[in-house]
């Protein structure tokens, strides 16, 4: 016969009567170590479970305990302490599939959306005239609020140094109108309690 589940382990090292539909499992218990060995941890286990006779904590105590956990939970984040988070790329408007014709698209510029706990990071390059750099103007926002997040700082950063810097208004907007030159950087925007990173925005 096969070994025995688990479940009707269980069931014997509790004492409960064999089921006198599988015969042979005293022969089987005796000719399979597995099951032997398990039995007879089980067994002891319910043993030493039954014989325990420590007092159960009182009830309001558990409580206060368990109300001690949420209120750890629910705590803000202290002062000084900021969570580092990093954006995910919800849309953007020039990656593949491409459409037909995207290259003519590019004078259009290019709409990135960014998720990140919470918060949503638009962000619009517009190519400039002739051979300058991109400008960039974005909105931070309060995820599935039309509300703007205010007074953010918002960087554009190289090799972990901030080359940009600016503040979103009142409706969370910003801007950089004179970026630096092509290549890929990082952007950050940073809160009272969280900064969050966009990784690799390419500047043409």
């Amino acid at each position: 016969m096969d070994c025995f589940s688990l479940e009707e382990l269980i069931g014997l090292a509790e004492g409960e009567a064999a089921d006198p539909s599988a015969p042979g499992r005293e022969d089987h218990i005796a000719a399979c170590r597995r099951c032997r060995d398990d039995l007879g941890l089980l067994t002891e286990a319910i043993r030493l479970m039954r014989s325990d006779r420590a007092a159960d904590a009182p009830t309001d105590l558990v409580q206060r305990m368990v109300n001690l956990f949420d209120t750890v939970r629910q705590a803000p984040a202290r002062p000084g302490r900021v969570q580092r988070i990093i954006a995910s790329l919800a849309f953007d408007s020039l990656a593949p599939p491409a459409l037909a014709g995207v290259r003519s698209l590019r004078g259009l510029g290019r709409q990135m959306l960014f998720t990140a706990e919470g918060y949503d990071i638009d962000l619009r390059l517009s190519p400039a005239e002739g051979d300058g750099p991109d400008s960039l103007i974005g909105q931070v926002l309060h995820k599935g609020r039309a509300a703007g997040v205010a007074n953010a700082r918002v960087a554009l950063v190289a090799c972990g140094e901030d080359l940009l810097l600016t503040t979103t208004d009142t409706h969370g907007v910003f801007s950089f109108s004179r970026l630096m030159r092509p290549g890929s950087y990082d952007f950050r925007v940073v809160l009272p309690d969280r900064e969050i990173t966009i990784n690799d925005i390419t500047l043409a």
